[in-house]
């Protein structure tokens, strides 16, 4: 029973190889499959070369080809390539496979079925198989065990750079000052990095402010209550800052007290109006003569002016002992 089983099965075999045979001498159609090499070392790659030609009237349906094809592994694949063939009337389609194999021993890969035809009017036609050759690399066992190649260097990150950048900038820094140090106490010098930046007097201050609030002219805006309120906090400070006159904690009348005798009648006239105005502006919603606001601007400037500290030099003395001469510096009004 098992040998008749047996015979059966090789008569359809042969029958099929027939069948095929004879569809594809029909087509015309030849497939072939050709690499580049049939022996790598385990893991090298092979490039395949499928090759079909045929009529031009005649229609190829390509094989799916999948990633792995049994202990073979597909790299990579072409697009279908199309040219001429080599008989006039035909053309030539080809594509590029490259494989590879992690395993050693032969490998087959596979006769590649490709359909010709449509509808009923179909035909199968198989391409040549392959077969490679994979072996192992030798291992020397006399010899110890190293890499295939030595260690590479990864480059440098910024991450890794900018702590020695850091390092080599606060050294210089430290250099720098230490010989800067060096060369003042070598030539008897004071150290100072940093010169401070002298005080103001009260005058130069108050005329900077004034200057700052003339060149706005927010009262061209009708902002009378904001230019009034600059103008007497202006001149507040500068009586407290020239004469020792609490002048941001008093009201207008209570200054006047206070700056009586410290200055001409004119002048506080002048000043008593000022703040007379300012008091009806801020307070009483007021509204001043368009003349009034300059005015007022040059009665604060002429207050300051006739009223500020100067330095005074006071000529030198001379010391019959010594040859040096000295200087004073005071502030007069």
């Amino acid at each position: 029973m098992i040998r008749s089983i047996k015979i059966l099965l090789l008569l359809f075999a042969v029958f099929f190889s027939i069948t095929v045979t004879a569809q594809q001498n029909q087509s015309g159609v030849k497939a072939a499959v050709k690499a580049d090499t049939i022996r790598r070392l385990i893991g090298q790659q092979v490039v395949l070369t499928i090759n079909v030609q045929a009529p031009k009237a005649q229609k190829i349906l390509w094989p799916v080809i999948p990633d792995s094809i049994g202990k073979l592994e597909v790299i990579s694949r072409t697009p279908i390539d199309t040219t001429r063939g080599a008989e006039k009337g035909w053309k030539s389609y080809s594509q590029k496979l490259t494989v590879t194999s992690f395993d050693t021993g032969y490998i087959t890969f596979p006769k590649l079925p490709f359909r010709t035809g449509s509808g009923k009017d179909t035909a199968s036609v198989l391409s040549d198989s392959v077969l490679l050759k994979y072996t192992g690399v030798a291992i020397d066992t006399t010899k110890s065990i190293k890499d295939i190649k030595g260690i590479m260097r990864a480059p440098l990150t910024a991450s890794e750079i900018m702590p020695w950048l850091l390092g080599i900038m606060i050294l210089g820094a430290i250099a720098v000052i230490a010989y800067t140090v060096y060369l003042r106490k070598k030539s008897k010098k004071p150290f100072i990095l940093f010169k401070p930046k002298p005080d103001l007097l009260p005058h130069e201050v108050a005329l900077e402010a004034l200057n700052h609030l003339k060149n706005e002219a927010i009262w061209k805006n009708g902002r009378f209550k904001e230019y009034y309120t600059g103008l007497t906090d202006i001149l507040r400070t500068y009586l407290d800052k020239r004469y020792g006159v609490n002048a941001q904690e008093m009201t207008s009348d209570e200054i006047m007290e206070a700056m009586n005798g410290q200055t001409t009648d004119g002048l506080m006239g002048r000043l008593k109006e000022l703040f007379f105005t300012a008091d009806m502006v801020k307070f009483a919603k007021g509204i001043p003569e368009p003349h009034e606001n300059e005015t007022n601007l040059d009665t604060a400037y002429d207050f300051v002016e006739n009223t500020k500290l100067v330095p005074a030099v006071i000529p030198p003395v001379v010391d019959t002992t010594k040859t040096n001469v000295t200087t004073t510096n005071t502030l007069t009004k």
